[in-house]
């Protein structure tokens, strides 16, 4: 934390709702949220730079006009087999983004919720004032990710095993001294323990106000 905003991070499984998690912060608590995602897809659109290393990397077939197909490139970096894919990929997109991050934290006080799915990955942790793990009921995640991305059941299970177990989320949460809110239930509990949450950070950071862009 410095004298004007308390950093925290809102990471979780594909499917989990981390997004919704972030809204509420937002709507109940004043949070500002930075997608991680968003800038990560932005970093495609407006860094020629990420672009042209993804090209070399993967080949001119992943280009979309002077942007990346994302279609494409998740059909090459998700599922078993295209590890070594995945971790070409994040060589080249995660220096980008935590260097996008540290440049968005500047621009906002009070409370700012960093959604991102990759923390631990990352070790964006280091980054934080602290860590909020969003955790859900695995075939509920599977629903929502077939749904919302369009993808078979296959193709949002090979994006499901992808990532951490929900197991080591919330072992490296526990180890830092993280939160954990399950969103497998009720909107009406997910607040309550969104609550407890804010009360807390507010009682190990009493200079927290609503943020402010």
């Amino acid at each position: 934390m410095d004298n004007e905003r308390v950093c925290v991070a809102i990471t979780g499984l594909i499917g989990s709702g981390k997004s919704t998690i972030s809204a509420r912060f937002n709507t109940q608590y004043g949070a500002t949220v930075i997608d991680m995602d968003k800038v990560a897809h932005s970093l495609y659109d407006t860094r020629d730079d990420v672009v042209e290393m993804i090209a070399t990397a993967f080949g001119d077939g992943i280009r979309s006009e002077r942007s990346i197909n994302r279609k494409i490139l998740g059909s090459l970096v998700f599922g078993k087999g295209n590890e070594d894919n995945m971790k070409r990929l994040e060589a080249i997109v995660w220096p980008a983004l935590a260097e996008e991050l540290e440049r968005k934290k500047q621009q906002y006080t009070g409370l700012v919720c960093v959604e991102a799915a990759v923390l631990y990955e990352s070790r964006w942790e280091e980054r934080m004032d602290g860590v909020i793990f969003v955790d859900c009921q695995d075939q509920m995640r599977k629903e929502r990710i077939m749904i919302r991305n369009n993808l078979s059941a296959g193709e949002a299970q090979q994006r499901m095993d992808s990532q951490w177990s929900s197991e080591r989320m919330r072992q490296r949460t526990a180890e830092i001294g993280g939160y954990v809110i399950d969103n497998s239930f009720s909107v009406a509990e997910a607040d309550d323990q969104i609550w407890n949450v804010y009360e807390d950070l507010c009682r190990r950071f009493p200079g927290l106000v609503k943020g402010s862009s």
